[in-house]
């Protein structure tokens, strides 16, 4: 560990763009290696020169060898989706998995706020589940199962960031202004949420959700 309290030992599975792009990976190497030092943690520097499956098969090798981050760039996305799948389900796990611990450690905690709905869904319920106490979890953003988990009761709430609307006020905006020469919002923020998704309106945001508009 640092001084700081970080861990020291973190692998990355990192691709590279290949050798014809020379001054584009020197640059990537020397800010690896600084950030490296810099921070104090150790990686695992992988080069996959764009091949997919290559990437795919780099990515669950560190899956396998339980690291602690794995970093990729994704030149071929639906190639490596299977193996970044595996990546995600094994943080998933070991989240829950010390969730759990923390709650069965410390039996005052009543709640839990996470800041990503499928770590919500897939490790804090199963974990609040498992140690059999009625503690309240909600979370940042929102998925299709954290909806589900608050109309069934497993979760109290999300925070949805309204990102229909934050696509689709800036686009009237400027068209009222083009059009008409209209400035809205006296010169100040125009917020676009959050919203809160609970139980009574639950139902409402899946409709609105399926219909591409929440």
């Amino acid at each position: 560990m640092t001084s700081s309290g970080r861990p020291r030992q973190v692998d990355q599975a990192v691709h590279v763009h290949p050798r014809r792009r020379r001054r584009l990976l020197v640059g990537r190497e020397e800010g690896r290696d600084e950030g490296r030092q810099d921070l104090g943690f150790t990686f695992d520097y992988q080069a996959s020169n764009n091949d997919p499956a290559k990437q795919a098969q780099l990515i669950e090798a560190g899956v396998s060898a339980v690291c602690q981050g794995i970093a990729v760039s994704a030149p071929n996305p639906d190639a490596i989706k299977g193996a970044l799948g595996k990546a995600t389900a094994a943080d998933i796990s070991k989240s829950g998995a010390e969730i759990q611990a923390k709650l069965e450690s410390e039996k005052d905690i009543d709640g839990i706020f996470s800041l990503n709905a499928d770590i919500a869904t897939g490790a804090a319920i199963p974990a609040a589940e498992a140690v059999n106490r009625g503690i309240k979890i909600g979370t940042l953003d929102l998925s299709g199962d954290a909806v589900q988990a608050i109309k069934d009761g497993k979760m109290e709430f999300a925070i949805d960031q309204q990102q229909y609307a934050q696509g689709y006020l800036p686009v009237v905006l400027l068209y009222v202004n083009k059009l008409d020469g209209l400035v809205l919002g006296g010169g100040k923020p125009m917020y676009t949420g959050p919203g809160f998704v609970t139980k009574e309106n639950a139902d409402l945001v899946q409709k609105l959700a399926d219909a591409g508009t929440r």
